[in-house]
């Protein structure tokens, strides 16, 4: 319930579709661009490292987001 928290009551829905619309995009995407880069010279190692960048930049930023246990949903 990270994301619907994120957002204020008033942008909610359109926040939570983004987002939504974002991961499906990035779930077409991801096999299409894995699949090229192994074909490439060292796409083996090219891959593990572009992926492992992306890992790790997600966990950061999952990091970043603000606590929201006992606020009101309404709350700025």
């Amino acid at each position: 319930m990270i994301t619907p928290e994120s957002y204020h009551t008033e942008v909610r829905n359109t926040g939570v579709g983004i987002a939504n619309s974002s991961a499906k995009l990035g779930g077409l995407i991801a096999p299409l661009l894995t699949g090229f880069m192994l074909d490439i010279k060292d796409g083996f190692s090219i891959t593990l490292i572009a992926m492992s960048v992306m890992y790790w930049g997600s966990g950061f930023s999952g990091l970043m987001l603000k606590e929201t246990r006992g606020r009101s949903l309404d709350a700025e």
